[in-house]
């Protein structure tokens, strides 16, 4: 692990951001509102659920539900007594997830009953006919099926039901399980997209902490930005840009279950994005008509025309506001985390044409996929990755995770890019993507 930075369990943030923070204001969502305080304590309420339904450190609990405050309570809940959180991605139906409850060993499942015409739990009990109560050969492992809904289901629990029983569970039982958790320990699997076949699963412990708050300090994140979080917190952005970043660095988060330009525009003309308002938008999609002032973080300019339209409708104003107009772009994947962020005062070709260069920890390398040796500056290659935050492996599968990660610990993300000529690669490098 090294001694080079402090080291703490994702599932003791809320506690610490309550110490710091508990009045302010953590979260907004459909009009209400927490303060840190109070997210601390709906963490622990689920946190103490789990522990009543016998969920010991190590288990796997699969998350599937769009975004809204259950998720974040249960997040860090189920990394706060030491369970492995599996992040399960909204937009999959019966055949992925049957794949990932499978594959993941899951013990149990956090689902939302639905969300618009989509039916989760419909979808749920397709893929596992009794929902844990009795048997299922595809899924040995799983117990339990806990349902956010608004109504008693019987062949589930109820997230209320769950919480209610977790009232038998002591703080100080609480707390000595959350204390008995090691940062090293496994603390979420992040499944790929499987684009080119089913999800692989990249496990990782809990130095992602570490990941955020060095693109905290290089997007100068305080105490009086607000996120508004639109992107799926299922997703490695969202996980990191908005339910880290704001449990970190003490920033309020807006949050919305799914991207709604026209729900984005009334967030701004009530001001509910921020107070003076400096609003962060995890960029994913076109908003043209929501100007203001606002500092973008851009995932998905997937071309530099993209990014530079955002740069023109959101221009730097220079001087101590100069901040608030600002676009950054990075390069990052599920199992390296963000390896590469521009800079605040980044040049256009640093976070348009190029995503930055490397966060403190983080190696990049471009090479010849051929003979694997480096590629000249400006010749495109793949990119490789070292860091602390690259995956310890895909869950249960050594041959994939081989062929991904060599034995100098470099991962092979299969994607193309080339080192800027205004930098040279390594630590300090910035990569163009092609």
């Amino acid at each position: 692990m090294g001694d080079w930075y402090e080291q703490q369990t994702i599932g003791l943030l809320p506690e610490r951001a309550a110490r710091r923070w508990g009045a302010r204001e953590a979260l907004a969502f459909q009009g209400k509102r927490w303060t840190f305080a109070e997210l601390h304590a709906g963490v622990d309420a689920a946190a103490k659920g789990l522990l009543q339904l016998g969920i010991a450190p190590g288990d796997k609990v699969a998350l599937w539900m769009v975004n809204r405050p259950e998720w974040l309570h249960a997040m860090f809940a189920i990394m706060q007594i030491g369970a492995v959180l599996v992040p399960v991605n909204t937009r999959f139906r019966t055949d992925d997830m049957r794949y990932v409850l499978g594959q993941s060993d899951a013990v149990a499942v956090i689902l939302g009953e639905r969300s618009g015409p989509v039916d989760y739990l419909g979808m749920m009990r397709e893929v596992a006919p009794g929902l844990g109560a009795r048997p299922d050969a595809r899924f040995p492992a799983l117990r339990h099926v806990i349902v956010v809904s608004d109504r008693a289901h019987a062949d589930t629990i109820g997230w209320r039901e769950m919480l209610e029983g977790g009232r038998r569970v002591s703080d100080d039982a609480l707390r000595e399980r959350a204390r008995a958790v090691d940062p090293g320990d496994s603390a979420f699997v992040f499944y790929t997209s499987g684009t080119t076949g089913f999800p692989k699963g990249a496990v990782h412990d809990h130095r992602i902490i570490r990941n955020t708050s060095d693109m905290a300090d290089r997007m100068g994140v305080t105490v009086d930005d607000v996120i508004l979080m639109y992107l799926p917190l299922f997703h490695a952005f969202g996980f990191i840009c908005g339910a880290l970043m704001s449990m970190i660095r003490g920033a309020r988060q807006v949050l919305t279950e799914t991207f709604d330009a026209s729900q984005l525009r009334r967030s701004h003309r009530r001001r509910e994005g921020d107070d003076d308002p400096r609003v962060r938008h995890a960029l994913h999609g076109s908003a043209r008509r929501a100007r203001t002032r606002t500092r973008v973080t851009c995932r998905a300019c997937a071309r530099a025309s993209a990014a530079r339209a955002w740069r023109a409708l959101f221009p730097s104003r220079g001087g101590p506001a100069r901040r608030s107009g600002t676009l950054m772009t990075g390069f990052g994947m599920s199992e390296i985390g963000i390896a590469t962020l521009s800079d605040l005062d980044s040049t256009e070709e640093q976070c348009v044409d190029a995503n930055g260069y490397p966060l403190p920890g983080c190696e990049v390398r471009v090479v010849d996929p051929a003979t694997g040796l480096d590629q000249p500056v400006s010749v495109p290659g793949e990119i490789l990755a070292r860091s602390y935050m690259v995956t310890e492996g895909y869950y249960k599968k050594p041959e994939d995770t081989a062929r991904a990660l060599d034995k100098d610990g470099w991962f092979h993300t299969g994607d193309m890019g080339s080192c800027a000529p205004t930098a040279t690669c390594g630590s300090s490098a910035a990569t163009r993507t092609c």
